[in-house]
């Protein structure tokens, strides 16, 4: 943005401090003076002034006067402010009703003389209202002990129809007179009152020396005013001569600064702010027609007819805007850069796996959640982790393109397997088919799993390198390294991992024999294989983590087939029988078989009954569910009683005919009773129940 401000006031700076305050009465109409006094963007209405030529515009380059531009209205010809002689003459030549109102009620009982004033109509846009001014008279001196000329700013509230005077001397309610601001030391004839805010005195009539050719002039003061936003209000500037027209008075009012950043910001792409191609956007100075007289450039070239505060621009380019004062004839300009936003930018669709980064876009484009910048913007560099549509949008057009998301796996890696066998040549039959459970970790139909020899058979996918038949894969080597890959079907890409097969040589395994005892036996007797479990996988051992199978054959054994299916009622084929035992460990999520051992099974007869006699003994209840009897005509020696795994559970001395055995505490199955009675055994095979 340029500002530019011409001026023709080449001065020597040696003749600065002799100029006298500029003054005119051209042009100066009462609308162009209220927009000087106000500034742009006023919304002044109804503005009227007196007659006569008691009011006009000034200009100033002296330093010792404080403005340099503004109103003025004086209680006689505003030419005459700035003559040789004594400042005095005639106005408006008449009174004013509202100013002479205020006087009386300020206590001045004498007439008002060439009152002059400028008003105007406004709706309050903001809560305050203020603006500089200076109070200057030719009766101060000789006269200023009498003669009271007084000014007033007339603040009416139109809503309420009050009126207050907001030209007071500060700090209190006085009104603005000569009688109230002067100084003895310019006439010792009366004391002073509110000296401090007396400024300049000269009695000698040379306006190159202090501006004017007025005698004396206060300091500047501010009038201020508290609004109420939304009334509407009328403000009327006035000053008259008080008792006689002779001697003259005037306030200065200081104008508002011409503005000269008239444009505003530059509508460009780096501002976020370019229009759209072929939108109209209407540049407004904000200036008035009435003060200012008008030229637009565009790209330096005039454009023929654009003499309005505004002009509608329809296209990009450099426009320039060129204003002249009509009151002081001083010239400004401002530019302004238009540009069109660059084209949307434009995606394919996307696919991702976990998530989607959105790229950076060009200047001026953004990501919405909603077409045409709707909705919410999304930053560059967003994770995306959900499926939706993005839009781009650049302040005139809009795109979108679809991100679908697909979720990452939340795959485990696989875990090492090894089997345990004896005289082992370390080659195995392994069942992969175990880790696809543990890999895909409840992954959905959506990713496939698969195994390789090789790692790159796995990143490639090289059916050359694939093993294919994973439930039953032998090894060929050991240990062996097995690759996995986890593939996902709507090409979200795939994740590779490995374990190792391991085969370990272990010594065979025998676990302890199993043997029956029956008094009168055939060698064939029904064995419960699983009251075993506990000796073989540990007495502390928790049976949910163990595959305990029972085999008739080391081959069915090793290859997991034609397992005893009721291992609980197993009936041996021969005396003695070596059963096959292969057990599984299931450690975690792996699984790898321990060891296949054999356990010899054994019916022998009744633990010895050598010279047995037969002698009446009678064991009851049998099923027994607690307390089991044992009676006999003969005195019982000893009472033990053995479980199915040939170990003594219980034993007793006795001297009596009768005991009475508590089997509360007993698991519930097959036991064998012996006593011995008279030097002669016997044995009952008891169920408790």
């Amino acid at each position: 943005m340029k500002k530019i401000i011409f001026g023709c006031l080449l001065l020597n700076v040696l003749n600065i401090y002799s100029q006298a305050v500029s003054i005119s009465t051209a042009n100066s109409s009462a609308t162009q003076l209220v927009n000087e006094f106000l500034g742009a963007n006023n919304n002044a209405t109804n503005a009227t002034k007196s007659i006569g030529n008691g009011i006009g515009y000034f200009q100033n380059i002296n330093p010792v006067f404080p403005f340099t531009n503004g109103i003025v209205i004086s209680t006689g010809n505003v030419n005459a402010i700035t003559g040789t002689t004594n400042v005095s003459g005639t106005g408006s030549n008449t009174t004013d009703a509202n100013l002479q109102a205020f006087a009386n009620s300020s206590g001045l009982t004498g007439g008002i003389y060439d009152a002059s004033y400028l008003s105007y109509n406004f709706t309050a846009a903001s809560t305050e209202l203020s603006f500089d001014y200076i109070f200057a008279s030719e009766d101060y001196g000789l006269f200023q002990c009498a003669f009271s000329d007084v000014v007033a700013f007339l603040l009416t509230d139109l809503s309420t129809g009050i009126t207050t005077n907001i030209a007071v001397v500060p700090g209190t309610t006085l009104p603005v007179l000569v009688t109230n601001i002067r100084n003895s030391a310019n006439n010792g004839s009366c004391t002073s009152v509110n000296p401090q805010f007396f400024d300049v005195y000269s009695a000698v009539n040379n306006p190159s020396i202090n501006g004017t050719s007025f005698n004396g002039r206060t300091v500047v003061m501010t009038a201020f005013a508290n609004l109420n936003v939304g009334n509407n209000y009328k403000l009327k500037l006035v000053i008259g001569d008080y008792q006689d027209a002779l001697y003259d008075t005037a306030v200065f009012i200081k104008a508002s600064p011409t503005p000269t950043n008239v444009l505003g910001a530059d509508l460009t792409i780096a501002n976020n702010t370019a229009i759209c191609s072929g939108q109209s956007y209407t540049l407004n100075t904000g200036l008035s027609g009435s003060n200012y007289n008008f030229q637009w450039f565009l790209n330096d070239t005039l454009i023929l007819g654009a003499i309005e505060p505004t002009f509608t621009v329809n296209q990009a380019g450099v426009y320039k805007v060129v204003y002249q004062s009509v009151l002081d004839q001083l010239e400004y300009s401002d530019e302004i850069v238009i540009e069109n936003p660059v084209p949307v930018e434009t995606f394919p669709n996307v696919t991702s796996c976990g998530g989607y980064t959105l790229p950076n876009l060009a200047i001026g484009n953004y990501y919405y959640t909603e077409p045409f910048g709707v909705g919410v913007i999304i930053p560059t560099g967003s994770l995306i982790t959900a499926s939706m549509t993005i839009y781009v949008y650049n302040g005139c057009d809009s795109g979108s393109f679809v991100v679908t998301i697909f979720p990452a796996p939340n795959y485990s890696a696989p875990q090492n397997m090894t089997i345990n066998e004896p005289d082992s040549d370390g080659i195995a039959n392994f069942d992969l088919t175990s880790q696809i459970s543990i890999i895909s970790n409840g992954l959905s139909p959506d990713f496939q799993v698969e195994f390789y020899l090789n790692l790159s058979g796995a990143t490639n996918a090289n059916p050359d390198y694939q093993i294919t038949n994973i439930s039953t894969y032998i090894n060929n080597s050991n240990p062996q390294t097995i690759y996995t890959s986890v593939t996902n079907l709507n090409g979200c890409g795939s994740y590779y991992s490995s374990f190792t097969l391991n085969v370990v040589n272990t010594p065979a395994v025998v676990f302890q024999s199993f043997i029956v005892y029956e008094p009168s036996t055939d060698g064939i007797a029904i064995f419960d294989l699983t009251a075993q479990i506990p000796s073989i996988i540990g007495v502390n051992a928790n049976p949910a983590d163990f595959i305990v199978a029972f085999f008739t054959s080391p081959e069915d054994a090793n290859n997991n087939v034609n397992s005893i299916q009721n291992p609980s009622q197993f009936t041996n084929t021969s005396n003695p029988q070596t059963i096959y035992v292969r057990v599984t460990s299931l450690n975690g999520k792996t699984m790898s078989t321990t060891f296949v051992g054999t356990m010899q099974l054994s019916v022998q007869e009744a633990l010895s009954t050598n010279d047995f006699k037969d002698i009446k003994i009678m064991v009851s209840p049998n099923p027994v569910v607690d307390f089991i009897n044992i009676s006999s005509k003969e005195k019982l020696k000893t009472i033990s009683i053995y479980n199915v795994l040939g170990q003594i559970v219980f034993n007793k001395e006795s001297k009596t005919n009768h005991e009475k055995i508590d089997l509360s505490t007993f698991s519930a199955g097959n036991y064998f009773l012996k006593v011995n009675a008279n030097n002669n055994t016997k044995v009952f095979k008891i169920v408790k129940q």
